[in-house]
């Protein structure tokens, strides 16, 4: 058996090697550790960005009513421990503070009819949270750039 599948359409046996695809995340002179990392880090971000768009469709269904209403509540009703999966890593792994609001915009009226209020109130402040926390490290690197422009100004002044 490994005989014919080594022969090609010849019947003699192929002495090409099988080539090797390269992968998007596999750079020049990487070690695996490094590919690792990047590797996980490509898996969370599609992970995270596969659920956002299963929310924002089971939110789109619900919205038009009817037959898909319960097609949506159904699609979030599967998914709904990934979907909360998604959203966490999108603050903790992945920083991206705008894919949560994204997340918490397009699942608003699903979170409200099928969350209980305790959940609901603990992920809007959740939300709070890491938008507080967003502003906050904006401000500071944006005080921080304006101090050190600013004493580059005066150190310049003084120079001259």
């Amino acid at each position: 058996m490994d005989k014919e599948l080594k022969q090609g359409k010849t019947g003699k046996p192929s002495t090409q090697q099988p080539q090797q695809q390269s992968q998007p995340w596999e750079g020049g002179g990487c070690s695996d550790g490094e590919n690792y990392v990047v590797n996980v880090a490509l898996w969370k971000k599609r992970f995270v960005e596969y659920y956002y768009h299963l929310l924002q469709t089971a939110s789109q269904n619900c919205r038009r009513g009817g037959d898909d209403l319960l097609l949506g509540f159904k699609m979030f009703d599967q998914n709904r421990h990934n979907v909360e999966e998604a959203m966490r890593l999108s603050v903790k792994d992945l920083k991206d503070y705008t894919l949560f609001c994204s997340f918490a915009r397009a699942g608003h009226d699903i979170f409200r009819a099928r969350l209980n209020p305790h959940e609901f109130t603990e992920l809007y402040e959740s939300l709070l949270a890491a938008v507080t926390v967003r502003i906050l490290s904006l401000s500071l690197s944006l005080s921080l750039s304006l101090s050190l422009s600013l004493s580059l100004s005066l150190s310049l002044m003084l120079t001259f």
